[in-house]
């Protein structure tokens, strides 16, 4: 996905500097209590982050799917801050669902919450994906994770309801389709 930006952020792709930014992000208590299985336990840090950057940048050459880093765009002379990531990637389908869509996903580092960072990438991203020609993505998010669900409403996603279509576990289910398509 190439990098994008909007008024307060912009995006860009991974780089082994950003290591200390992919821990804290995947230690996150959210991440903790909505996504566990993408934690990465302080034991098994030296290996997981470098791993998980790059897989992040396994797309780094797509135009549309892809894992970036949101980061705020400094005014002045002070330093971007790295604030969130945003990933457009296939989604697995549950088992003996015929369906092939991409997410949109979004995890925020610990101190960068509540600030609307999340919802203003994401939606460059989003928009940029439908512009593209993608026909339509999809976000799915724990039932209780009342936060994401907030960001795909401010991005301007349909609430679908609860959908047992991806995952092979029961998820809220948004969408968003190209305009006109």
């Amino acid at each position: 996905m190439i990098p994008l930006s909007a008024q307060r952020v912009r995006t860009r792709h991974f780089t082994p500097d950003d290591a200390d930014f992919v821990l804290a992000v995947h230690q996150h208590p959210g991440l903790r209590r909505f996504i566990p299985r993408q934690v990465i336990e302080d034991a098994d840090a030296a290996e997981a982050v470098p791993a998980r950057i790059e897989r992040f940048r396994r797309y780094d050459a797509d135009p549309v799917l892809g894992v970036v880093l949101v980061e705020t765009r400094p005014a002045d002379d002070a330093p971007a801050v790295p604030v969130a990531l945003i990933m457009l990637q296939p989604i697995p389908a549950s088992t003996g669902v015929d369906l092939q869509d991409v997410e949109i996903g979004w995890r925020a580092h610990p101190e960068h919450t509540g600030h609307g960072y999340v919802a203003e990438a994401a939606r460059a991203v989003l928009d940029h994906v439908l512009a593209s020609g993608l026909p339509r993505v999809v976000a799915v998010t724990d039932p209780a994770n009342s936060a994401s669900q907030a960001v795909c409403e401010r991005i301007g996603m349909t609430r679908v309801g609860l959908s047992r279509d991806y995952y092979d576990e029961e998820t809220m289910l948004y969408v968003a389709d190209r305009p006109g398509g």
